[in-house]
């Protein structure tokens, strides 16, 4: 066999793994991120946007509300002027992917104390390439997860 045409290791492993959007696989169902869990709709964005509080870790910032409802959370993504539709949706796509991996934490702490979050996570900074990077993305989510946990487990509410 050429030896140009025989795969390197690595990249084998890669092309037999499971695709993380594909529906069929029985071992990634558990790992999508649900539809019930994303906000919806113009105005529910928008007055979570307009009456939330904010957490910033750049590139992002995050609008929240932390209501006496039933227990959960829910989470839009939206960002701000990009050049093109291709460049919105890979970012949405990023943002959607990093808080379904780090999540978890925030889950906890709204059941916890049975609230309802409900935040818009907005991505600003367009113009830098180098921020819309998954690894930059991630850090940054990570960062507004550890202060919206700690905003849920401080929460106080009038009874």
């Amino acid at each position: 066999m050429d030896a140009k045409f025989s795969p390197v290791e690595g990249q084998k492993e890669e092309r037999d793994s499971p695709s993380a959007t594909s529906r069929d696989s029985k071992t990634q169902r558990g790992y999508r991120f649900p539809g019930k869990r994303i906000l919806k709709g113009y105005r529910s964005f928008q007055d979570v946007i307009v009456s939330g509080s904010v957490v910033a870790s750049k590139p992002l910032r995050c609008f929240f509300i932390i209501e006496k409802e039933s227990a959960g959370c829910r989470v839009g993504f939206t960002t701000r002027k990009t050049r093109t539709k291709v460049e919105r949706n890979k970012i949405r796509r990023r943002l959607r992917e990093a808080f379904r991996q780090e999540c978890h934490p925030l889950d906890e702490a709204c059941r916890k104390k049975n609230v309802r979050l409900s935040c818009v996570i907005m991505f600003v900074d367009t113009k830098s390439r180098k921020q819309q990077k998954y690894t930059c993305i991630k850090r940054a989510i990570q960062q507004i997860i550890l202060e919206l946990t700690r905003h849920v487990m401080t929460a106080e509410f009038k009874e």
